[in-house]
């Protein structure tokens, strides 16, 4: 994670952004722009780290990782979020100040990423605090102490995993990537660090988009419970689209050329816009409203190879969370207001509490 941490503090390079939701498109999907520095001359050696890499070690990283999100593993998954998500609605009924963030979306997301990774009961207590700390990892101008808060996080979750494997417990997703490592089919750093990427991001960016979702659902608590039974699933998907709780991506530019319409030199970074891609008003009428006639479409989730694997994992998440914000009365989501945490790369909810009386 030293590599990514790398990675953050070159963001200071000459920097461009490309907006509109073709232009981002196809930024994404192209060659021009790489996530690997070492193909734009920045870095000596190719990366070895999922987010990082291009290629067909990341073609095959992803492949290991995505078996753990078939449709089997994630109704598995289904059944214990359900469960999460009773206990979270008791608890919030019975509790005088809830946080709707910790004590509702967090809980969720920390229980659908260590069940499709399946990391054991006991290990999870200590990996649960650790993906905490790693909050804001991506953040370019994230301040020093929480940099090294989130850095320190994410070296410590890795030392767990490779004691795990010299020790023989790995599991999960785990055993499969040390696995491939053992029949030299990925390095092995790759199969201690994509465990941590993995919890890092199957927890920040949920949280994020649970907690947007919860969001509108308080801003709008009288009209949440007819788009939340008439079209749930589309209320998701309208929600990322009008939050954009991923803002910006980080490309660099693997060649001079023009990019979104700018000339940029090779090295150059490039912000690719996606909060403006999804209300771009050449693809969207009344882009900042949220329509529930049909799924619209998005760029939340990325687009092209480097595509949120977890967006199935995700999407469940939302259905579960939006079945148990229907089980609290309209008029008590109407008493919580949000806080928010708006980052340069990704937005969401600091807390979601109730309006002081």
């Amino acid at each position: 994670m030293r590599e990514l941490a790398g990675v953050v503090g070159m963001l200071s390079a000459d920097q461009t952004r490309i907006g509109g939701w073709e232009q981002c498109r196809k930024a994404l999907s192209g060659t021009e722009l790489v996530s690997d520095a070492s193909r734009a001359g920045l870095a000596p050696e190719p990366a070895n780290n999922l987010l990082l890499m291009d290629g067909d070690l990341h073609k095959t990283l992803r492949r290991l990782v995505t078996a753990h999100l078939t449709r089997s593993r994630l109704g598995k998954a289904a059944r214990r979020l359900d469960d999460v998500a009773d206990d979270c609605v008791r608890s919030i009924l019975s509790t005088p100040d809830p946080d709707l963030v910790t004590d509702l979306a967090e809980p969720l997301v920390l229980e659908g990423i260590m069940s499709v990774m399946e990391i054991p009961a006991d290990r999870r207590p200590r990996l649960d605090d650790l993906t905490r700390g790693m909050l804001g990892l991506l953040e370019p101008d994230l301040p020093p102490e929480e940099r090294r808060r989130a850095t320190n996080a994410a070296l410590r979750a890795t030392m767990l995993f490779e004691r795990d494997a010299t020790t023989g417990r790995a599991t999960g997703l785990h055993a499969a990537l040390e696995q491939a490592a053992g029949e030299g089919t990925i390095p092995v750093k790759l199969a201690r660090s994509t465990p941590v990427v993995v919890l890092h991001g199957g927890y920040e960016n949920p949280l994020n988009q649970l907690g947007c979702l919860i969001a509108w659902a308080v801003e709008n608590h009288q009209l949440f419970h007819t788009a939340a039974t008439t079209a749930p699933a589309v209320l998701f998907e309208e929600i990322m689209r009008l939050y954009s709780p991923v803002r910006l991506v980080a490309r660099w530019a693997a060649w001079d050329g023009e990019h979104g319409g700018c000339p940029v030199r090779r090295g150059g970074l490039v912000w690719v816009d996606l909060e403006g891609a999804n209300h771009d008003p050449a693809k969207f009428s009344d882009a900042d409203r949220i329509d529930l006639a049909k799924k619209r479409g998005h760029l939340g989730f990325g687009h092209g190879r480097h595509i949120c694997p977890g967006a199935a994992l995700a999407r469940l998440e939302g259905q579960v969370l939006i079945r148990a914000l229907l089980e609290l009365p309209a008029e008590l989501l109407g008493e919580f207001s949000v806080e928010w945490r708006d980052g340069d790369v990704a937005r969401g909810p600091l807390k979601i509490v109730r309006k002081q009386r």
